[in-house]
């Protein structure tokens, strides 16, 4: 099998921290008991052209580590790889040892999809909304899915390719969603009336690249 080297891994995380310092794009958090209303931007990332970024990582005492295998090869990574972590972690999850076993299960990569969005306005756990300030309404956010976010998005996302190449995330057909994060746990997408980012086709590219 084919290894990854560290290097080369350290290398893109060291590109992808100094990314976020220098653009400055703030993460979208939708703590429980709350929601927000977003819009998903045609980002396209890589020479895939995906819309969703996908990462895998392994939290070692609150420590990301970059995951080769279930990591996307866009971003570095390969499905034949071998990750000494993973191996490492299942050695331990697998271990009759409960506390061995729990760190080895928690050591296991994670892996996450990453889009870009725009933010309307956010619901407290008591249901008061404050809209986004105009100023801040074309700045982009970082939205990160897990993968039972990401399973439970996906329907969606598969619909949407029937009407655009770039499904809900489209600016003319696409449409706004409705995030909840419920007190109990998930999360729930509710896909609201399809509208236009913009209001004509010429803006689109404009727009889209102020952003």
């Amino acid at each position: 099998m084919k290894d990854i080297k560290p290097r080369a891994l350290a290398a893109f995380e060291s590109d992808l921290k100094d990314t976020r310092k220098v653009s400055k794009v703030a993460r979208l958090k939708i703590p429980r008991g709350t929601s927000a209303e977003i819009r998903f931007l045609p980002y396209q990332f890589g020479e895939s052209g995906a819309l969703f970024a996908r990462y895998a990582i392994h939290w070692l005492n609150k420590t990301p580590v970059l995951c080769p295998v279930g990591t996307a090869r866009d971003f570095g990574g390969d499905p034949n790889a071998q990750c000494p972590l993973c191996v490492a972690a299942a050695n331990l999850n697998s271990s009759s040892n409960k506390d061995l076993s729990s760190f080895g299960y928690s050591a296991r990569a994670n892996p996450m999809w990453m889009s870009y969005c725009l933010v309307y306005e956010v619901s407290d756990d008591r249901g008061r909304v404050t809209e986004t300030r105009d100023e801040d309404l074309m700045s982009p956010n970082e939205f990160w899915l897990t993968r039972a976010s990401y399973d439970d998005l996906a329907p969606l996302y598969r619909d949407g390719f029937s009407t655009s190449d770039f499904s809900f995330m489209d600016p003319i057909t696409g449409c706004n969603f409705k995030v909840i994060s419920p007190k109990k746990g998930g999360t729930r997408f509710v896909q609201l009336a399809p509208g236009p980012l913009v209001e004509r086709d010429e803006d689109v590219e404009g727009v889209l690249d102020d952003i």
